[in-house]
């Protein structure tokens, strides 16, 4: 009999194996069709939406839960080496795939994101190409409660000299300024997010459901979120799965 470590272990291999199979197939399926080598980066988002595009008019709904499920695949792991990240899942429907953020409690599923960026919207759960099962889950999942992060406050050492100022980096002026009077209070991140992102302007309804859009956004709740632990005094911090299963219990 296996103990629970060991379950776990052979858990986790079947996740890591069926997102390394759906990834290397969607690769392949792009070159095959684009003449493309997609090589992990950034700026190959824009070549796997253009790619899910084409798929815009399809009705098979197995066709499109298969495309769906490499296309979230590649962009999941994409999102794992570039920000971090840990997968979770039963290892063997793509659907239950999540992935979870570590320098932020943030998860969410890559082959529903996948799924609305093939169509370009949400599909009504009537509709003949949504998935079987439960409903699309589109959204990043952030703390909702006002349980604090684990991180321990930062105490200063009134001896230590005052830190040099970041350097300057050419992505920062992306980033919209947190307002002095915002309250830094660290309870629910998603309604602090969603009022940041609500101050935003609209992003045009061709590009909302895209991968490249879904990275940007993904990318800034976490630089938002940082920024916000660093206001009210607190480290950074690395999420573990063992954080996520004890908020999830």
């Amino acid at each position: 009999m296996s103990t629970p470590s060991q379950a776990d272990d052979v858990r986790a291999a079947a996740v890591k194996r069926l997102v390394s199979d759906l990834e290397q197939n969607f690769r392949d399926a792009v070159q095959r069709s684009m003449r493309f080598a997609l090589d992990g980066s950034v700026a190959s988002l824009a070549i796997v939406d253009h790619y899910l595009e084409q798929a815009r008019e399809e009705t098979r709904a197995p066709i499109l839960a298969l495309l769906a499920a490499g296309a979230g695949a590649y962009f999941g792991e994409l999102v794992r080496r570039h920000l971090g990240a840990q997968w979770i899942g039963d290892g063997s429907d793509p659907r239950h795939l999540r992935l979870l953020l570590d320098p932020e409690f943030a998860y969410f599923s890559p082959a529903d994101l996948a799924f609305a960026a093939i169509l370009g919207d949400e599909p009504d759960p009537d509709d003949p190409r949504a998935p079987a099962g439960l409903p699309l889950d589109t959204a990043f999942h952030l703390r909702s409660t006002a349980t604090p992060p684990p991180n321990p406050r930062r105490v200063d050492d009134p001896a230590d000299p005052p830190p040099d100022p970041p350097e300057a980096d050419a992505s920062a002026a992306a980033i919209p300024a947190i307002p002095a009077n915002t309250p830094t209070d660290l309870s629910d991140d998603a309604s602090w997010i969603a009022a940041r992102l609500g101050e935003l302007s609209p992003v045009p309804a061709d590009q909302f459901y895209s991968l490249t859009t879904r990275y940007e956004t993904l990318e800034l709740i976490l630089q938002l979120l940082a920024s916000r632990r660093a206001q009210a005094g607190y480290e950074p911090y690395t999420y573990t799965i063992n954080d996520y299963l004890h908020a999830f219990s």
